[in-house]
């Protein structure tokens, strides 16, 4: 459960004494100044224990107008106790591993719940795990994918990616789509105008305009020949041509005409 982070404060002081006034007016000075000097960047560009990569230059460059946000967050159990303090910029759930994605001082990394750094603070961008893989972002903009321990697995291989599901994640390359398997394998080259996701063996796919269903291996189990396909939340897939609407079974080559169907909302 996340946690928003709000800070009170509410300082009542009534000292009449003005001589104890310039005592803690001096004390105050003197923890500012030895705060400042622990707070000074160390050798890795930065002062904090939970950054301990050494820095790229695009990372610098990028960060050097960070601020800090005024907001953070942190994570509470079912009883509303506190059980990772309130630090991190952004936060993402915990997935069934136990591990959340988190944004800290302008870096993502994931933590597990014991706030221990699992993958270091070092990401651009980041996304969640998903079939044991992350996609993630470094610095120079470059994308890869990543394995629980923060390996390195391979490239995306286009200008952009998709998180995995079902063991396929799309990737985008020169305006078209293609499909991508957990190996780093592609399996259907970027030949099709959209991809989005149906079931574990299946697509909708898009191409020249129209829409129709593909597998793992890029054949069309439906012919792109809609101009749109639906799924409702019960899972019927349906498809619009020409004004007419029809139910389409996946398992058959051609779809099964069904009239008098409403479309549902795009």
């Amino acid at each position: 459960m996340v946690l928003n982070k709000y800070y009170y404060c509410n300082h009542l002081l009534n000292l009449k004494n003005k001589r104890i006034l310039k005592i803690i007016a001096k004390s105050f000075v003197l923890f500012i100044f030895y705060l400042s000097i622990f707070s000074c960047k160390t050798d890795a560009g930065h002062s904090d224990n939970l950054i301990k990569h050494k820095e790229t230059p695009e990372e610098i460059e990028w960060l050097k107008d960070y601020k800090e946000p005024s907001i953070k967050w942190g994570f509470i159990d079912d009883k509303g106790n506190e059980v990772i303090p309130q630090i991190y910029d952004d936060v993402r759930d915990f997935d069934k591993n136990g591990i959340a994605l988190t944004n800290y001082k302008g870096r993502w990394g994931y933590i597990d719940k014991t706030n221990k750094v699992v993958i270091p603070f070092q990401y651009l961008d980041a996304h969640p795990f998903n079939d044991d893989l992350a996609l993630i972002q470094v610095f120079n903009r470059t994308q890869f994918y990543i394995d629980k321990n923060g390996n390195k697995l391979f490239d995306c291989p286009g200008d952009e990616c998709s998180s995995f599901k079902n063991r396929h994640a799309i990737f985008t390359k020169n305006g078209f789509k293609g499909l991508l398997n957990d190996k780093g394998q592609i399996v259907v080259e970027n030949i099709l105008d959209d991809i989005i996701f149906l079931d574990s063996k299946h697509f909708i796919a898009k191409s020249d305009d129209n829409y129709g269903i593909i597998n793992v291996k890029g054949e069309w189990k439906i012919k792109p020949e809609y101009d749109k396909i639906y799924v409702s939340e019960n899972n019927l897939i349906r498809g619009k041509k020409a004004d007419v609407f029809v139910y389409l079974d996946i398992n058959k080559l051609k779809p099964n005409p069904t009239p008098n169907l409403t479309p549902s909302p795009t």
